[in-house]
Order: structure tokens, then C-alpha cells, then sequence
């Protein structure tokens, strides 16, 4: 069977960097079109989703133009606030993107999980009341089960007491995990990540070591992993 150039480029830009590697052996047409620079131009612009001024945008970026790059906004998502009667719009405080979907904290202290293209939202009811120290992350279980984590922490000075909860979408209720005190998230380097299911983030011990932390949500545990280098190194990887 044979296919138009312009829809096996579509194909291939759809395809990983280890996959492209893989599909030149495929034929002397495709390893052309590989290192084609059509397909160069299509996978050097990089969506990513900003938050500013507690609004959601879909910024466009040439990863190719490291200097006097541009940023260009392709999208803005508006979320109506279902408490209102008017049409105010709810303002975002923070988010964490999984799988297509958006989990957001308000700036009123409430929690969301919103899908921007479908406008489909779920509003977590908390199970105490939310402050601006808990800290939320979206995951996936090995069935393709969603949970939210949530985090919190108590006490001033270190070690600080967290205290970890799940929330279950089967049951829509939340239930308390587990408690610990050997680490802690700084307020200022909170930032949460989603990878393959997981979420990351950089925490730091007792003991003033910073390491990458993970929840699993199919087995509801966290995972450490140690980081090499100078700690200050890692101010800019977590804001």
C-alpha cells in the first residue's frame, strides 16, 4: 500500500524520538522522509499549558530557537464558576496536567478536576477544610484507575507532620493513608510533575537532603530517588 508523503509525515510526527530511530530501517522513503525538514519543523514546536495570572493558556514554543525565542498563545481556557450567577470565571491558584486532563486548586481554596476541551469538571468536595499548604497530584493505577493525592502538613519548624490522603472517584470520598515525618515539601519548590501514571516532585528530609519523591497509585506508596549534585541546583527544576 502506498501513502502520500504529507500523511506519512503526520504519522511520524506522531511517532517518539526512540521510534524514529527505529522506523528508518523501514525503507530508504521513510528514512528520507525522517530526516526530512518538514518533520523537523512539526517537532520543534513544543505545547506546553501556562498559568497566568490565574488564567490557563496553550502556549506554542520553537524549541529549535533557544535564543530570542517566542512564546505564542494558541488557546485560552475559561472555567465558569457553577457558584456564581453571573459569568465570573473561577481563578486558577495552580495546576498539574494528566493525561489531557487539569487538576486545579482556586485561589478560593477549592479543588477541580477539569477536562478544558470536553468543559467537563468535577468539583472534590474536601474532607477538611483546603489551606494554601496542602499540595494535590492527578495519578493513574496499572488499570487505568484515576486517584488524587492529597497532602498536608502541620507544625512550624521541621521535621513537619504530613499527613497523606486518597481520593477515590469510584466512591467519591476521601480516606487517610498514612502519616510520616521524614520529609517534607517546601512551600516555594511544591511543584508537582505527572510521568507514565506517576507523579514526582522534589522533597526534602529530616535530615536537610533534597531527593525526588513519587506516589505509585496502584500500590499507594511513595518512592524515593536520590539526586547527584549541589542542592541549590535544583531550585530551578522545582518552580
Amino acid at each position: 500500500m502506498y501513502l502520500l508523503e504529507e500523511l506519512v509525515v503526520e504519522i511520524l510526527d506522531k511517532a517518539s524520538t526512540a521510534s524514529l530511530a527505529r522506523l528508518r530501517c523501514v525503507s530508504k522513503r521513510w528514512n528520507a522522509l525522517i530526516k526530512d525538514v518538514r518533520l523537523a519543523e512539526k517537532r520543534s514546536h513544543a505545547t506546553v499549558i501556562m498559568l497566568i495570572d490565574f488564567v490557563v493558556y496553550l502556549m506554542s514554543v520553537n524549541l529549535r530557537e533557544i535564543h530570542n525565542n517566542k512564546v505564542m498563545v494558541t488557546d485560552q481556557f475559561s472555567l465558569k464558576d457553577p457558584l456564581s450567577k453571573s459569568s465570573e470565571e473561577v481563578k486558577i491558584w495552580n495546576i498539574l496536567h494528566c493525561d489531557g486532563l487539569l487538576l486545579c486548586t482556586t485561589k478560593d481554596l477549592r479543588l477541580i478536576v477539569w477536562n478544558p476541551y470536553s468543559h467537563e469538571t468535577s468539583w472534590i468536595q474536601p474532607r477538611s477544610s483546603y489551606t494554601k499548604l496542602d499540595y494535590f497530584a492527578l495519578g493513574k493505577t496499572s488499570c487505568n484507575k484515576y486517584k488524587i493525592l492529597g497532602m498536608q502538613q502541620f507544625g512550624e519548624v521541621m521535621p513537619y507532620l504530613l499527613e497523606y490522603e486518597i481520593y477515590d472517584f469510584t466512591s467519591s470520598s476521601w480516606r487517610v493513608v498514612g502519616k510520616t515525618t521524614d520529609w517534607s515539601i517546601e512551600t516555594w519548590r511544591g511543584r508537582v510533575m505527572y510521568v507514565n501514571g506517576n507523579t514526582y516532585w522534589l522533597a526534602y528530609s529530616k535530615d536537610k537532603v533534597d531527593f525526588l519523591q513519587s506516589f505509585d497509585y496502584s500500590t499507594e506508596s511513595f518512592r524515593s530517588v536520590s539526586l547527584p549534585g549541589d542542592r541549590h541546583s535544583y531550585h530551578i527544576f522545582s518552580d
